[in-house]
């Protein structure tokens, strides 16, 4: 084994574990978006049903969460100020702003530094 493959082989084992963390770490925020949106939302008044947090993409509510999650880590901020948002108590607002703002610090800010320091071993 050469010297360069060596380099790609430890890197790519050392990525691994930070993007198992990562994920971890997206699929947690998203169930907390989740639990949220299920306490505040998707009701159904009449033939009326009022929008969720999550985006509907696939028949998974757990991967509907995470994949909202992944957005906003991405930097999807309409999420944020769709009409779901608009119809929730002032203190669930708050606190989809307070995990707004620490996913994002923490997926962008410390997981990917993380990277860097791993890789760059």
């Amino acid at each position: 084994m050469s010297k360069y493959e060596y380099i790609i082989f430890a890197s790519l084992q050392g990525a691994i574990y930070f993007f198992l963390l990562c994920l971890i770490t997206i699929i947690s925020f998203g169930f907390a978006l989740l639990i949220l949106d299920k306490t505040q939302g998707n009701m159904a008044i009449g033939d009326e049903v009022y929008a969720t947090l999550t985006d509907k993409k696939m028949s998974s509510l757990a991967f509907d969460a995470s994949f909202t999650q992944y957005l906003l880590m991405l930097g999807e901020f309409e999420i944020l100020g769709n009409e779901a948002v608009l119809t929730y108590t002032a203190a669930a607002q708050r606190w989809i702003w307070i995990l707004f703002i620490f996913a994002t610090l923490m997926t962008n800010v410390v997981f990917f530094n993380t990277l860097v320091s791993v890789l760059g071993v």
